[in-house]
C-alpha cells in the first residue's frame, strides 16, 4: 500500500511523489475518532495476515473485522 506526499493534488502524479503507507499513525488516528465518539468501531479491508500482526503489534483498539473479497470460482 502506498500514499502521496502531501500536496500532490494532481492526476496523473510522478512516481516520486510515492510513499509507503504509514500504517502506524493512520490506526493511532482512526483510534483517536473511537474515542472521541466519531465512529462505533474501526475495522480493516483486505489486510493479508502480515500487515495485520503488524497492526496489532502496536493496536491499541483492535480493528472490529478485516474484510475480504474473495473471488468465486465456477
Amino acid at each position: 500500500m502506498i500514499s502521496l506526499k502531501p500536496g500532490v493534488d494532481k492526476v496523473p502524479f510522478d512516481g516520486k511523489y510515492l510513499l509507503p503507507m504509514d500504517f502506524k499513525s493512520v490506526w493511532e488516528a482512526m483510534e483517536e475518532c473511537y474515542k472521541l465518539g466519531l465512529s462505533k468501531n474501526i475495522g480493516l479491508s483486505n489486510f493479508s495476515c502480515k500487515k495485520l500482526n503488524l497492526l496489532l503489534a502496536t493496536a491499541k483498539i483492535p480493528p472490529a473485522v478485516n474484510q475480504v473479497s474473495l473471488l468465486a470460482s465456477n
